[in-house]
């Protein structure tokens, strides 16, 4: 169906529709990085 999300890489669509839907699938590397910093930052506090 259209809320089938599991199988996005078995759909054939056209490179506009799967260029326009990435972001739902894929995390922004900024936002990876901030996280990691997160991570950091709380086992830093942890060992102090």
């Amino acid at each position: 169906g259209k809320t089938n999300y599991a199988d996005y890489w078995t759909k054939h669509h056209a490179a506009k529709h799967h260029k326009n839907v990435r972001r739902e699938f894929l995390t922004p590397f900024i936002v990876l990085e901030m996280l990691q910093q997160q991570k950091a930052m709380q086992a830093k506090r942890a060992t102090q």
